[in-house]
């Protein structure tokens, strides 16, 4: 019995040996399979970050014009193979979106079609062993998957203001702009001397986003958005080195009652969470131009004469802002509702030029008499027009380049030029007019008859200057220094569609003869044709050296669109690990 229960006792230890080495077989095997399955996870989380990076580029917000969902995936399985995988992508693995991150500071993404899209999530899987010391038949095999979203994009800061045309401007249009400025700021009859020199340096002059978020002591583009104008005037004041006719103008501004109303959003406007960084720039011209068009917004205002020399001519300008310009930031794609998010409005500006116009001296015929034309009233509407700029396409530069290009769809709808007014409410009147002109003395020597007027002249002009749509393309430097930021690297680049203001062909309506003395009408041609080679100049020149250079100078071409990039901003590109998905 005792050898029995020992034989019994030798087999149990045998066994339990031979359990404890399997265990500890299987421990180690699992322990190297589990150590070999997070290895190869974190391989493919490397190659699906790889994809998702390598993708970005080529989102909406980033690849430029005639951008595919085809190019997108071609570039996350390229950057996926150079990373190592040697698996295969599936393109309905790369889904375009956008990333936005809320105020509670989550970074959450919404699938969106690639219009939208200002980022990429690329899931990628691989099927492998689930162990490599067991039979595979009995460990089977396991899906790895590995998600990653990445963001690149490129921000551009555009301006309508019109820093584009008051560079190199005549005395003339400074004249005009500093009369508008004293009686939008400073009530009638008041005016600011500004001449080409300080407009130059207004145009040429910029402030840093930084320098004013000091300023204002906030920390971002969120905190500033909720003040006001007046706020930043103020902030503006305090950073901008200004001469002292520009310093003169926003003093004013700061001092208007009605800054405090205008809201800042209509002076900058940030699209969405655009991310600019602080050393984005904005010319203190446009930033000026903007806060005081503002505050005369659906207003009509009068310059009771022009300073502008046309032989002959007196004018006062009626001058209605419909619309006033801003700063826009933003990037290259749609929102939801196929709208694209970056838009420029041009200003919004109806004129009316009250003309009165010298005819010339009396002219003398021997023994028949003489023709005194006189003067005419000839009052000239001008409706500037509505223009808009839709950011359609962004390059974001990549590798050692630092080029980016804009592409921006710019269209004007279409203006007029006409007889008439503009009354309080901004309506454009444009009709025909009646004047009499002229004084007839005929036979001196017999006692002479006198007939005046002489002559009725009626005109209807309205002259359209049609609508036009181009796309244009803004070159940029990304830079790391601001004072490297010139026009000859692709800043401050100005576009124009050519307006159709220059040498104005106008035609009237043929007077009515005139009948004198109960008689047969008499032939007036000559006469006619005299009054229409003295007035068509006239008008002409009034188009150039008055309407033409104002508008310009608040950002308006006549019949066209101009538009400024001031800035281009672009983050390296951006590798989001924590993300709520959101469908």
């Amino acid at each position: 019995m005792n050898i029995a229960r020992r034989s019994q006792r030798g087999a149990f230890s045998f066994l339990f040996l031979v359990i404890l080495i399997a265990g500890g077989l299987m421990v180690f095997a699992l322990a190297a399979d589990g150590a070999r399955l997070y290895a190869q996870q974190r391989i493919l989380q490397q190659h699906a970050d790889a994809a998702a990076l390598g993708a970005a580029q080529g989102t909406q917000a980033c690849g430029g014009q005639g951008v595919t969902t085809a190019d997108i995936c071609a570039r996350a399985s390229m950057a996926a193979e150079a990373a190592g995988f040697e698996g295969e992508l599936v393109c309905e693995g790369v889904t375009t979106g956008v990333l936005e991150t809320g105020v509670d500071g989550i970074s959450r993404f919404r699938v969106a079609g690639l219009v939208q899209s200002n980022a990429v999530r690329a899931r990628l899987e691989r099927s492998v062993p689930r162990s490599l010391l067991l039979p595979g038949g009995i460990a089977g095999s396991v899906v790895l998957s590995a998600d990653a979203v990445a963001q690149k994009e490129v921000i551009a800061t555009f301006s309508g203001g019109g820093s584009t045309a008051v560079v190199g401007s005549s005395t003339g249009a400074a004249s005009l702009l500093g009369d508008l400025l004293g009686v939008i700021l400073l009530g009638p009859g008041n005016s600011f001397a500004i001449n080409p020199t300080d407009l130059d340096s207004l145009a040429n002059t910029t402030v840093a986003l930084g320098d004013l978020l000091a300023e204002l002591g906030v920390n971002s583009l969120a905190e500033l958005l909720p003040l006001t104008g007046g706020d930043l005037a103020q902030a503006l004041g305090a950073v901008a080195t200004l001469g002292g006719n520009a310093t003169s103008i926003l003093d004013a501004v700061i001092a208007n009652a009605g800054i405090d109303t205008v809201a800042l959003t209509d002076v900058i406007n940030v699209v969405g969470d655009a991310s600019v960084p602080p050393n984005s720039e904005f010319p203190i011209y446009d930033l000026l131009m903007s806060l005081v068009l503002n505050l005369a917004e659906d207003q009509l205002f009068n310059l009771p004469q022009t300073r502008i020399n046309i032989p002959g001519v007196t004018s006062e300008i009626d001058i209605f802002i419909q619309s006033a310009p801003a700063i826009v930031i933003g990037p290259a794609r749609q929102d939801q509702d196929g709208r694209w998010v970056t838009r420029l409005e041009a200003p919004d500006i109806r004129l009316a030029l009250n003309n009165n116009i010298s005819l010339g001296p009396a002219i003398s015929i021997p023994l028949v008499g003489s023709i005194q034309l006189g003067e005419v009233d000839l009052p000239l509407v001008v409706d500037t027009g509505t223009g808009t700029g839709e950011l359609i396409a962004a390059d974001c530069s990549a590798g050692l380049s630092n080029d980016v290009n804009f592409m921006l769809d710019a269209s004007v709808s279409v203006a007029r030029i006409g007889t008439g007014s503009v009354d309080a409410s901004g309506n454009t009147l444009v009709g025909p007019i009646s004047v009499d002109i002229g004084r007839l003395v005929l036979l001196p020597l017999l006692g002479g008859i006198t007939i005046d007027p002489v002559l009725g002249l009626s005109t209807g002009l309205d002259l359209s200057i049609p609508g036009a749509s181009e796309d244009f393309v803004f070159p940029a430097v990304l830079v790391a220094d601001p004072t490297d930021k010139t026009a000859g690297n692709g800043y401050f680049t100005e576009q124009f569609i050519p307006g159709g203001a220059d040498g104005l062909d106008l035609t009237f309506q043929p007077p009515p003869s005139l009948v004198a003395l109960g008689g047969p009408p008499l032939p007036l041609g000559a006469l006619t044709g005299t009054i229409t080679g003295i007035l068509n100049p006239v008008l002409s020149s009034l188009v150039q050296l008055v309407v033409t250079p104002l508008l310009q100078t608040l950002g308006v071409e006549l019949g066209g669109f101009s538009a400024m990039l001031t800035d281009a901003s672009q983050d390296s590109v951006r590798l989001i690990r924590d993300v709520e998905f959101v469908d």
